[in-house]
């Protein structure tokens, strides 16, 4: 009996925050490699050479923006891990009771929720910064355009 309780005693939880640093690494790291493989090799109609290594000037400037929306992922994550903490302290000020969340499948479900979140939020972000891009983008300067 002594055993098993000493067993027991000695197994440790996984700490939270380890988690949740590991959810923050890869909110940045999903979003940059995603950004930059694609920005680095832009698709081409008719280009069978999409895999040829890029310039350098395009390397940054994935590297740019790769950095840009890896900070995206990472600043969504951190919001969605800040709503959950204020909910949370909230409903305990509210009940005046500590309410945890004690079932497993409760909790993958609210994980799987809260990756959704951050996935449509990040795509939606994403696509703004991207237009945003697009519209302020300084044209070219080819003959013809000097009184536009």
């Amino acid at each position: 009996m002594e055993q098993e309780s000493t067993a027991v005693q000695t197994k440790k939880p996984i700490n939270k925050l380890y988690i949740k640093i590991l959810v923050l690494v890869m909110a940045f790291a999903a979003p940059y490699l995603f950004t930059y493989q694609r920005a680095e090799k832009p698709w081409r109609p008719g280009n069978l050479q999409a895999n040829a290594p890029a310039p350098t000037k395009y390397a940054q400037e994935a590297r740019n923006e790769a950095l840009r929306s890896g900070a995206v992922g990472l600043g969504i994550a951190a919001l969605i891990m800040l709503m959950y903490q204020i909910d949370t302290i909230l409903s305990v000020q509210g009940s005046k009771k500590k309410k945890e969340i004690k079932d497993v499948k409760v909790k993958v479900i609210m994980a799987f929720f809260a990756f959704l979140l951050w996935i449509s939020w990040t795509c939606v972000s994403h696509i703004m910064l991207t237009a945003h891009d697009e519209i302020n983008d300084v044209p070219a300067q080819l003959p013809g355009l000097d009184s536009i």
